[in-house]
């Protein structure tokens, strides 16, 4: 005599309730998870009797594993929540906006108001104040990269809007031959890469997912310092230059070069990190173009652009070498 337990036999015929057949399925079928997802559900017919039956989540682009047991059943693998993917959830780096470069170090500031009178930042004066038109000089060029910067970070502006302003900008040519020019050595945050954000908004702050850094492989090079600063000597045809970002250990190294022509070192989260095309080029940002003329704008993130007297650790440094003395 054979008994039953009422709790299995429910639970056997529960289970049995839910086996759908194969063949009830047809191709791109679309079914619903406990998660609300769509689930696309295709068959693929095989020569045996056995069938296929491929579930694919389409939140994400990670493919189900299919595997055979030995005895060539087939099992399907879901993607698990666990698995998703969290782009979103990375962190990020708040960077500032580079501060305007006067020319003439150690000047006063002036202005004059709409009466007419003069001021520097001890008060009235009688007449221009010294180097008035240089300082006038060096905030037209500040304003004019800065407002590129508001175009691309404004969330109302088109994509054609951000175009015109990189290509009146690169129309300027900042620099005869940007890619061994001094000014791309430095601390870089991008805002576009092959022409797609990488930056977020918070509170009118911009963050970045990582920087990029450009210096001399053999190490940092000082020209002879002027009355206007220390700044880097010129590159030159064959130097060495690194290339590392922040986000990775990644390091890579090329030749400086007057051809300019662009170099991609790899894929950096699904967009070519290259350097190379620079179209434009100034203390505060860079713009470069990729073979297939997708743009990147990146903004300057060191202040090695303002002319310095000694390094972060105090110490002097000498002209045109890294030999460095105490002070």
């Amino acid at each position: 005599m054979l008994y039953f337990h009422s709790k299995s036999l429910l639970l056997v015929i529960a289970a049995a309730a839910v086996v759908v057949p194969v063949s009830s399925f047809s191709a791109n079928t679309i079914l619903t998870s406990s998660s609300s997802r769509p689930i696309l559900a295709t068959t693929t017919s095989r020569s045996s009797t056995s069938s296929l039956l491929l579930l694919q989540s389409s939140s994400t682009s990670t493919d189900n594993k299919v595997t055979n047991n030995s005895n060539n059943e087939v099992t399907s693998a879901t993607q698990n929540d666990d698995e998703e993917d969290t782009t979103d959830n990375k962190s990020t780096i708040a960077v500032e906006r580079p501060v305007i470069h006067w020319t003439v170090p150690g000047f006063k500031f002036g202005w004059q108001d709409d009466d007419g009178n003069w001021f520097d930042e001890d008060g009235p004066r009688d007449g221009l104040p010294l180097n008035y038109w240089r300082q006038r000089s060096d905030e037209r060029y500040y304003k004019k990269d800065m407002d590129v910067v508001d175009i691309v970070i404004n969330p109302t502006s088109t994509k054609e809007q951000i175009e015109e302003a990189i290509k009146e900008t690169e129309r300027a040519r900042s620099q005869r031959n940007p890619s061994i020019n001094r000014k791309l050595l430095g601390e870089w945050a991008p805002l576009l890469r092959s022409g797609k954000d990488v930056y977020t908004l918070s509170s009118d702050v911009i963050e970045v997912p990582w920087k990029i850094q450009l210096e001399r492989t053999e190490g940092r090079k000082f020209a002879p310092k002027n009355n206007y600063g220390l700044f880097d000597a010129q590159l030159v045809e064959g130097e060495t230059v690194t290339i590392s970002y922040s986000g990775n250990n990644m390091d890579k190294t090329f030749l400086a070069s007057k051809l300019n022509e662009p170099i991609i070192f790899g894929m950096v989260d699904d967009l070519p990190l290259f350097f190379g095309g620079l179209t434009y080029l100034s203390d505060y940002i860079l713009i470069q173009r990729g073979p297939e003329g997708d743009i990147d704008l990146w903004l300057r993130c060191d202040t090695g652009y303002l002319g310095q007297n000694k390094e972060e650790d105090g110490t002097v440094v000498e002209t045109t070498t890294t030999k460095k003395t105490k002070k």
